[in-house]
């Protein structure tokens, strides 16, 4: 379930300032939409970032979505630009393949 950007900015002045929001990322947008997504979601919305999920979803090549996947590329290098926090859920409740939260596979 991803929350939107108005509620999340609601939220915040009801708790004078105090809460954080990010802005939930729904994977099977195109990248440009996610890139504008979050664009406006700091810049507009006044929100620190984003959170992703990425094991929840399909890869544009087919098999589960990991992070390093190349068409999340851009949305990497938007949050760079904007300066902001990334948060990346890895868990086992993370999606249905438990694999794709294997971090040793992508760093060696």
């Amino acid at each position: 379930m991803i929350v939107s950007d108005q509620t999340l900015v609601d939220l915040r002045k009801s708790f004078d300032n105090r809460l954080y929001g990010l802005h939930g990322l729904d994977l099977s947008l195109p990248t440009d939409l996610l890139v504008a997504g979050l664009e406006k979601a700091v810049t507009k919305h006044g929100l620190y970032g984003a959170v992703m999920e990425p094991g929840y979803f399909a890869a544009p090549e087919g098999g589960t979505l990991t992070a390093d996947n190349k068409s999340l590329y851009p949305l990497y290098e938007t949050v760079i630009k904007l300066d902001v926090f990334l948060m990346h859920q890895s868990s086992i409740n993370a999606g249905a393949d438990i694999g794709v939260n294997d971090w040793r596979l992508w760093t060696r």
